[in-house]
């Protein structure tokens, strides 16, 4: 079995077969009047809350919306920042019984968020008003009344509440606070069962529409497990993440597994120096020694950590992934950082496998290492037959933490999953041949530029290399000639200055075969420096989106 492509790591651990409510309570008894969340914003504002008013406050808004009319089973959704009121929003709403749905807008006219409530029958809307209540006006678009208790009458049949965190300049609208502060200890909460459905989480929507992955109070708890294997993280720890919680990456896991401490940022910062300076800072100061962090950050935080008068940080472990992570990251090692953990997983099958990298020299690029307890992963070609070990192809996984379905979409479900429960990643990779996973990136994103098949990751992994990237995205524009061609969006390291020049120059001087090895022998046709990406509602670049503005840009 070891010449062919498929990897397998028996189950090491015992489950835990319990609700996040169950959890809750156990936290809040073990760690009590300890910081266990901690929100820093933009302005340099810190908001914490302890185990005990964790527990305390979920469980009050969980009482309230019962008494409102939430039921085992309704969707509620919530469009709010990364802040306190969206922890207590996840936990209140799941320990009510029913599922939230973390959503985001994007339209100023709310058709992005009336489809997506008609998708999810989402029977509550929980939301904070935004900057200019832009949030609440475009939402009001579908809303054709709401009265003082918050009832609504609707484009979207199903929604009946609407629910703020802020005072709305012409409406008057329930709040939030006063539901987590109404004392409701007569309300009966429902029975809680583990394979109850407790969340609806998008995927990240970087190439295409968000689908919605349901997920269980079990699953969560094996995703704790998976996430502690990843990151190898021990009790009185303290960890820096960056992801939002609406999304697998942020969600509380590591919280209601093992009650460790998490510090988050509740908004995005103006800009990618901000981000990073802050970051660094508040690590330093709240004696973060882990760090959740996405790979362009972690570049950032190189160029800030080798200034001579930086402040010492350091972390034993960097935890990241979701996107194909180059050698580049593996920089911090030794300078602010032990070790360098890259994590391969997604909202459908989990935390599927990671590598914990103590030295440069031993990274692969794109290595994502072995799989985690449980998980089976396998490389296949275009007929389904498991490669040997070292040949390309696509790489499917199985795993206990594995989604069931897309919810209210059967079509796109039967085509990721057979009826072996093997789910198709759309990613392509490889088996090294000591038993570690490749990923090169995905099927779909593959570029056929002048009869050469390009690999967006593989030419990204390259162009990093040089000293001014901060990060670099390859996206693919129609030509009339030699039918599309690779495009390169570059964004400089802060204080730097690129042009396209630097790059194809850089390019010519520095490539060579063995670089790009069977994909290749041309680089990018066109190079765009850039100030920053769109983004998804996670964090992540949206390349979907990235593309259309190149391609609108060159008249393409």
């Amino acid at each position: 079995m070891a010449s062919v492509s498929y990897l397998h790591s028996p189950s090491s651990f015992q489950n835990h077969y319990e609700t996040v409510r169950d959890r809750l309570v156990l936290q809040a008894r073990q760690h009590g009047d300890r910081e266990v969340y901690v929100f820093i914003s933009p302005d340099g504002e810190r908001v914490a809350i302890s185990a005990e008013e964790l527990n305390a406050r979920s469980l009050a808004l969980a009482r309230s919306l019962v008494k409102l009319g939430v039921r085992k089973g309704d969707v509620v959704a919530a469009c709010l920042p990364n802040d306190l009121d969206c922890l207590i929003s996840i936990f209140g709403v799941i320990c009510a019984g029913a599922i939230i749905a973390n959503i985001m807008v994007h339209q100023k006219d709310g058709r992005d968020v009336k489809e997506t409530l008609k998708k999810l029958g989402a029977k509550v809307l929980v939301l904070n008003p935004g900057e200019g209540e832009i949030i609440l006006k475009s939402c009001m678009n579908l809303i054709s009344e709401v009265s003082d208790a918050g009832k609504v009458t609707s484009d979207v049949p199903s929604l009946q509440y609407l629910i703020s965190t802020h005072h709305a300049e012409n409406l008057s609208l329930p709040l939030l606070g006063n539901f987590i502060d109404q004392n409701n200890e007569d309300v009966q909460l429902p029975y809680l069962d583990a394979e109850d459905t407790i969340a609806f989480f998008p995927t990240s929507g970087s190439t295409g529409e968000s689908k919605y992955v349901p997920q269980s109070h079990h699953t969560a708890m094996l995703l704790g497990q998976q996430l502690k294997e990843a990151i190898g993280y021990e009790d009185g720890d303290c960890i820096y993440n960056e992801r939002r919680m609406s999304w697998i990456g942020g969600f509380p896991y590591s919280y209601l597994h093992d009650g460790v401490k998490t510090v988050t940022k509740t908004l995005a910062f103006s800009n990618m120096v901000q981000h990073c300076e802050v970051i660094y800072e508040v690590m330093i100061r709240e004696q973060c020694n882990v760090g959740g962090l996405q790979p362009a950050t972690i570049v950032g935080l190189i160029d800030i950590a080798k200034a001579e008068d930086t402040p010492r940080l350091q972390l034993k472990n960097v935890h990241t992934g979701s996107l194909p992570i180059a050698a580049v990251c593996m920089d911090a090692i030794g300078l602010f950082t032990k070790a360098v953990t890259n994590t391969y997983g997604s909202s459908e099958c989990g935390f599927c496998s990671s590598i914990h990298v103590c030295n440069k020299a031993d990274f692969i690029n794109h290595c994502a290492g072995t799989p985690h307890s449980g998980v089976e992963i396998k490389v296949i070609d275009d007929s389904c037959k498991v490669l040997p070990r070292g040949q390309v192809g696509s790489i499917y996984i199985r795993s206990p933490s594995l989604f069931l379905h897309y919810y209210g979409d059967p079509e796109k479900t039967r085509a990721v999953l057979d009826i072996q429960h093997w789910f198709d990643t759309d990613d392509i990779g490889y088996v090294t041949s000591d038993g570690k996973l490749v990923v090169n990136g995905r099927k779909s994103e593959i570029i056929l530029q002048a009869g050469n098949y390009i690999v967006p990751s593989t030419l990204e992994a390259f162009i990093k290399n040089h000293p001014d990237v901060l990060d670099v995205i390859v996206v693919s524009i129609p030509d009339d000639t030699i039918f599309v061609i690779a495009c390169a969006c570059v964004l400089p390291k802060p204080g730097r200055t690129l042009t396209a020049k630097d790059i194809d120059d850089f390019y010519k001087d520095n490539y060579v075969t063995p670089v790009i090895e069977a994909y290749s022998t041309e680089g990018p046709q066109l190079i765009e420096i850039v100030t920053d990406y769109p983004r998804t509602y996670t964090g992540k670049p949206n390349k979907r989106e990235l593309q259309r503005i190149m391609r609108q840009k060159h008249g393409r």
